[in-house]
């Protein structure tokens, strides 16, 4: 997934001002067409009511899409995803993690700022993109995405071996997932799910549904369940030539 402006709001619950710092936003940065983003229709009441006013909720329910001061400003909900952002900028308002997953994966979206019911739901995401909270600088990670430098070079090698664009719906790459993780686990190298799905999103390019599927699977080798697989994919020395990877990577 190529750059993309990623920033939030550190805000919970339906917080007036963090409406319209993100509306200001939106239209700002929107040239001339941007998105906002809600599960449903009643995610428009309240609050975001209060804000744009009911006759720019109306249309949004309406027609799917209002202009405001020559901005076209179209309606994105869990039932009506689009499949191309047209380089244009979105805001998400009060996604759970899952309904993030699926806006986070949307191509070309140009500039993306989430504001949150629950502050924990959009960390991961936060963490994944290192997105800088809206009117701050641009934030410098505190820590690596990964405890090791060896997960990091098997991510990378998964990563090579799949169709970016279809994940691991194949089976040879869900292969490739579950074998890779067995191998490190057996290695005693350590890794999580949410730390695997970061890195696949922000370093690897992985849409974010693909990414926490390659997670939900490190989730059931950690938890020591039993994946069925149909051919070896990695060669049988392949932990040793992630080592020798992992090596050459400065510290």
């Amino acid at each position: 997934m190529p750059n993309r402006t990623s920033c939030f709001i550190r805000s919970e619950g339906p917080d007036r001002q963090s409406v319209v710092k993100a509306f200001s936003w939106l239209l700002t940065n929107s040239k001339p067409l941007g998105f906002i983003a809600v599960h449903g229709f009643g995610n428009l009441d309240g609050v975001i009511r209060e804000v744009i006013g009911d006759a720019t909720v109306k249309n949004l329910r309406r027609q799917g899409k209002v202009i405001v001061s020559g901005v076209e400003v179209s309606l994105i909900t869990e039932r009506k995803l689009i499949y191309d952002g047209k380089n244009s900028p979105m805001v998400a308002f009060y996604p759970d993690s899952k309904f993030l997953d699926e806006i986070d994966s949307i191509p070309n979206i140009s500039a993306m700022l989430v504001v949150p019911w629950l502050f924990k739901e959009v960390e991961p995401w936060i963490r994944a993109w290192n997105a800088s909270e809206l009117g701050q600088p641009p934030t410098t990670p505190k820590s690596a995405l990964l405890q090791s430098k060896i997960v990091e070079q098997a991510l990378k090698g998964l990563t090579s071996t799949v169709n970016l664009s279809t994940g691991i719906s194949h089976p040879s790459d869900r292969d490739a997932a579950i074998q890779m993780f067995e191998i490190l686990k057996a290695a005693g190298e350590p890794f999580s799910p949410d730390e695997i799905k970061a890195w696949l999103v922000g370093k690897g390019g992985w849409k974010a549904t693909d990414a926490q599927e390659v997670a939900d699977i490190a989730q059931k080798v950690i938890e020591g369940r039993r994946l069925k697989t149909d051919t070896r994919v990695w060669a049988h020395n392949i932990l040793e030539i992630w080592e020798k990877d992992a090596q050459r990577v400065p510290s």
